[in-house]
């Protein structure tokens, strides 16, 4: 987990959750894949970390989670299988391509969609630890060359990294990308999916699922005001997620982070905080330079009228879901 020292592992977590969206978003929009779709897609791969790896085997196992040996020996493992079921007994996910880009998040698969090679490099590009992933710059070139390229260099590097265990699932995916191997076609299974309100409870799932929802219902209300597919669509839509980003820190820590980041605060409440520590993430955690979006991100919140279309359907989003929560 990426670690500045002053952020909680849930605020972090949140942060890579929304890099990844973004990243495959962006990758989306490259490749000719539905950006909305990936960004939810995206910002969900690690659903299934809200349960620690101490309990990832039990909590699986109750379930009805089939398991692999390997992940049983690597409980970190779990996490692709559990954000898959997550995605569809919590968000009422159906699409198979979205709930197979979860599952096969970490490894890849063979024959892969491009949704899940999507999400599979997202995760890759926006890691989730301190520094510049040692294959970034390989990564990246070969992305400029193909989406299949650009999973073979990882699935190389991989491969050929310190593994503990060496997951079947990668086994298929390095056999089918670098040796041309074919396996026989994996089915998903039937399943009738359940949480019990324990689990919920104990894991803090319905805050999980509240956060997100709030976050792609403002991208989606945002997005509405604009012919779907056009620039002004999806860049409402990424401004307005994004403008959430700072929302799981707690009220009585937002002073202290936004000192530590060096944010000018003046007299601001811990209410209006937040749209400054949105934008100091947009800007150093997810690489957004727009002008229009930053602008979407910084003023969204604020009563006097917005300089930009962007600013003002974001603002427009965020009235709406406000309302919409004090009811």
């Amino acid at each position: 987990m990426r670690d500045c020292g002053f952020l909680t592992p849930v605020t972090e977590n949140f942060l890579h959750a929304y890099g990844v969206g973004k990243v495959a978003f962006e990758l989306a929009l490259k490749f000719n894949v539905d950006p909305e779709t990936a960004f939810i897609a995206g910002s969900l791969h690690d659903l299934g970390g809200a349960i620690p790896d101490s309990n990832r085997v039990e909590v699986a196992e109750s379930l009805g989670i089939e398991l692999f040996q390997e992940e049983r020996e690597v409980p970190m493992l779990v996490h692709a299988k559990q954000g898959d079921y997550f995605a569809q007994v919590l968000f009422g996910i159906e699409s198979h391509d979205v709930l197979d880009s979860i599952r096969y998040h970490t490894t890849c698969i063979d024959n892969a969609s491009n949704l899940v090679k999507i999400i599979f490099i997202a995760d890759k590009i926006h890691w989730d630890r301190n520094g510049e992933p040692p294959y970034l710059k390989g990564l990246l070139n070969a992305l400029d060359r193909s989406l299949d390229e650009g999973c073979c260099y990882f699935l190389e590097w991989l491969w050929n990294s310190d593994l503990y265990v060496v997951h079947p699932f990668l086994v298929r995916s390095y056999g089918y990308y670098l040796k041309g191997q074919n396996f026989q076609a994996l089915t998903r299974e039937t399943r009738n999916v359940y949480v019990s309100e324990d689990i919920k409870k104990k894991y803090f799932l319905n805050e999980i699922v509240c956060e997100f929802q709030k976050a792609f219902g403002m991208g989606e209300k945002a997005s509405e005001l604009f012919p779907k597919g056009s620039d002004s669509f999806n860049k409402a839509f990424i401004a307005a997620v994004l403008s959430n980003s700072a929302n799981t820190i707690f009220e009585n820590q937002r002073q202290y982070v936004a000192n530590k980041f060096g944010l000018k605060t003046g007299h601001e409440t811990n209410e209006s905080l937040l749209p400054k520590l949105s934008h100091y993430f947009a800007k150093n955690r997810f690489g957004i330079d727009d002008p229009e979006l930053l602008q979407a991100i910084l003023y969204h919140q604020q009563k006097s009228d917005c300089e930009n279309e962007i600013c003002y359907s974001v603002k427009i989003a965020y009235q709406k879901i406000h309302k919409e929560e004090t009811k």
